[in-house]
């Protein structure tokens, strides 16, 4: 893991708001998860000078009080998996 990674964080709130930190690029928008399918999506509003908005869907393959495991496409193809932790 590299030092900036250690500074990554993703942010699922009760209230349904979503943040996350991704080598220091601050996205923020709002979640939902499908309980028949474990899916969870995030929707990012546009950044300028995009239009459209971001919609992103990952399958939570495993979850407890301190981890969070989830699947989701890569943008040039292929799975890429997430593995959340607390602080």
């Amino acid at each position: 893991m590299s030092a900036a990674e250690k500074n990554d964080y993703f942010i699922y709130k009760c209230n349904g708001a979503f943040e996350s930190n991704t080598h220091g690029k601050i996205e923020k928008g709002v979640w939902s998860f499908n309980n028949k399918d474990s899916n969870i999506k995030v929707v990012q509003p546009p950044v300028p000078p995009s239009k459209y908005e971001v919609k992103v869907v990952t399958k939570m393959i495993q979850a407890d009080s301190t981890h969070l495991v989830l699947q989701g496409n890569a943008n040039g193809g292929g799975i890429v998996t997430l593995y959340l932790v607390t602080r």
